[in-house]
């Protein structure tokens, strides 16, 4: 029997599909790919979607988020710095990229980001600074403020620790069509986990055992996120068990949230509940996580992953 290849690449322009059947939830979906010729996607068409699915070259069922051009990095920035949140943060944070002594006592957090801080041999492999930073999937690296308050005494309260972060997700990083990927969520929890573990371990260096993920609602491309996560208990000097909550933002102008105040943007100590501020009331809390990570026994033949700079320079 001789079997005819279907080739899903070649030199024609991306196109399009919109397939009948429904998500509950949403509009129809898009399937996404690039044909060398008209007759190769009818042969797809023929042996592997269902009978009676209906096709259109039409774009219209795109979600409106992805149909609008991508911000640039720096109009990026700016909306992220105009959120009450995110100024608050800064009026009580030391700058890990310009720490001022003077500063020192009254900060609270520890601005950082740590895809720039990274063991440069980690940097450039490291699946999401080569992979995931770019205009069309994370624009500008995220944004991670540490409570500074553990940094500068970490041996005596490591329940204390907590990590507030920050990101923009664009358009290209979609499972189905309209909504992020689940995966990738997964990946930025771990992320930001690892990185809080690593400030608990004296050696740095913390790795995932487990990680479990609850989705509470669609995240949908092309909006600001927020991460809050801390510590739930320290087992052995060498577990730590995390928890943590991500929430979308509304859409919003740089200049709607300039004209807020900076309002309640610190949340309090985890025992009397987290303080969330008035963007984050008004988003949508889409997942939730929890996780185990361990010092590695041979952790001595390694390399931390993020260098402890913050915690030596306060």
């Amino acid at each position: 029997m001789k079997f005819q290849p279907i080739y899903f690449f070649g030199r024609a322009p991306p196109r399009l599909i919109s397939i009948g059947n429904r998500h509950p939830r949403s509009s129809p979906q898009l399937l996404l790919f690039t044909t060398p010729r008209p007759a190769v996607r009818e042969r797809f068409h023929k042996a592997y979607l269902p009978p009676g699915a209906q096709f259109s070259s039409s774009a219209s069922a795109l979600p409106a988020s992805q149909m609008k051009p991508t911000p640039s990095p720096e109009n990026i920035e700016d909306l992220i710095s105009s959120l009450p949140l995110i100024r608050c943060l800064r009026n009580c944070s030391l700058s890990a990229a310009s720490p001022s002594p003077s500063a020192e006592t009254s900060a609270k957090y520890l601005e950082f980001r740590p895809f720039r801080t990274m063991h440069p041999s980690a940097q450039v492999t490291h699946l999401v600074t080569t992979s995931l930073i770019s205009p069309t999937k994370l624009p500008i690296d995220p944004i991670y403020f540490l409570k500074h308050s553990f940094t500068k005494n970490p041996s005596q309260s490591p329940e204390s620790a907590e990590i507030i972060a920050t990101a923009y997700l664009s358009t290209h990083i979609t499972g189905h069509a309209g909504y992020i990927h689940g995966g990738l969520i997964g990946i930025l929890f771990d992320d930001v986990f690892a990185r809080l573990a690593a400030e608990i371990f004296p050696s740095g260096v913390g790795m995932t055992a487990n990680l479990t993920l609850d989705f509470r609602a669609p995240a949908v491309p092309g909006r600001v996120y927020v991460w809050r996560v801390g510590v739930e208990k320290v087992e052995k000097e060498r577990k730590v068990c995390v928890y943590g909550g991500m929430r979308c933002l509304n859409e919003f102008g740089a200049e709607e949230m300039r004209g807020r105040g900076v309002g309640d943007g610190i949340p309090r100590e985890a025992s009397q509940g987290n303080t969330l501020s008035v963007e984050e009331r008004d988003g949508v809390l889409v997942a939730e996580a929890r996780g185990l990570f361990i010092e590695p026994r041979g952790v001595k033949n390694m390399v931390p992953l993020y260098p402890k700079q913050a915690s030596k320079r306060v």
